[in-house]
């Protein structure tokens, strides 16, 4: 008898055995899956971890062959800006997007209804990892010029700089005052694009008159988009600047899209055009994904120098640029054309544009 159970006891331990060699593939794989997004490989994925990989995405460190594993969270293959974003939502308790990269269609016209689709990536109740601070704005800019502002004779809306415009209308902010919307309405003013802020999400870089500006647009039934002034030089800024329209945006529903201003370069001109791109995916992804339209504002000289990457087609296009045309070679829907322009209800001067696009067509 003692022989029997000896031998039960063996046939079970050799089972056993079997069913650990069996499966430790399988466990090791599931330790594995679990340790994705722990790139610091302490235990827990955190913002730590989150600030590991954006400190690799932007080239300051660089991650180990172990930490790579644990990093490429879409298991592609490659650590690369999609899976920065998609540790961010999880060290935010958000879900992994299925792809943060925008794509449009184009109709057969010239000018495309184009129409950003991307899965859901990024909403912004959450709080960003801590940046660096930005200067205070105060100063306006200026687009470039290949002629002579002032002798640009089309600074009313009685003459049609282009016969392709839709519609005609003004851009403003703060520094146009209390406007006198009834009055810029009958003097032609079709549409308006309105500053809303800049900088990361503080009350005190919201533009002072964004909240009248929008809610006498909609009370004379003026088609409205609005821009936000971009101070960002890392992808993480991008997204706090996203987060900062988003809550300026809250409850609003604008007809135009919602412009991300790159031109600042004296603080961030010399970037390269690859994190250019970066910056405004994150900013206008995260607005397509909460129901706006996304589009980029920049003077000539940055869309043909600095603002040259594919990811830019995805995205509607404001080119400013002060002459009697614009030179611009490749696709755009509006055109800043003087900053030198006149409107009756405005005290002083004011940026006049053409929109080439019917945008309370698409949805």
């Amino acid at each position: 008898m003692p022989h029997i159970v000896c031998r039960s006891y063996t046939v079970m331990l050799s089972i056993v055995l079997m069913a650990v060699l069996l499966l430790s593939p399988i466990l090791v794989h599931a330790a594995e899956s679990r340790m994705l997004g722990d790139v610091n490989g302490n235990g827990m994925v955190d913002t730590m971890d989150s600030l590991i990989l954006y400190q690799h995405t932007c080239g300051s460190s660089f991650l180990t062959p172990s930490q790579a594993a644990r990093a490429d969270i879409d298991q592609n293959g490659m650590v690369d800006l999609r899976d920065t974003l998609a540790l961010y939502l999880l060290t935010s308790g958000r879900h992994i997007p299925t792809d943060p990269r925008p794509t449009f269609t184009t109709s057969a016209t010239i000018l495309p209804t184009a129409v950003t689709t991307v899965s859901t990536l990024v909403t912004t109740t959450e709080p960003i990892p801590p940046t660096t601070a930005i200067p205070d704005s105060t100063e306006t800019f200026a687009a470039s010029t290949t002629a002579d502002a002032s002798s640009i004779p089309y600074n009313t809306f009685t003459t049609a700089v282009n016969s392709g415009a839709i519609l005609k209308g003004i851009d403003v902010s703060y520094s146009q005052g209390k406007i006198d919307w009834e009055k810029a309405k009958q003097d032609g003013v079709q549409f308006a694009i309105l500053r809303c802020g800049y900088g990361q999400d503080e009350d005190d870089q919201d533009d002072d008159e964004w909240e009248r500006n929008v809610a006498e647009c909609e009370r004379l039934g003026i088609p409205w988009g609005a821009y936000f002034f971009c101070y960002a030089r890392t992808e993480v800024e991008a997204l706090g600047e996203a987060r900062h329209a988003l809550r300026l945006l809250k409850g609003k529903h604008p007809t135009l899209p919602v412009f991300y201003d790159l031109e600042y370069s004296s603080w961030q001109g010399n970037l390269c055009p690859a994190l250019y791109a970066k910056i405004a995916t994150i900013f206008c992804v995260t607005l397509t994904q909460n129901g706006y339209k996304a589009g980029v504002y920049a003077n000539l000289s940055w869309w043909e120098d600095k603002l040259t990457a594919p990811v830019f087609d995805s995205w509607y296009r404001w080119i400013a640029q002060y002459h009697d045309e614009c030179q611009y070679d490749g696709i755009y829907q509006l055109w800043q054309y003087t900053e030198d322009g006149h409107v009756k209800g405005i005290e002083g001067l004011v940026d006049m544009n053409e929109c080439y696009v019917d945008f309370s067509s698409i949805s």
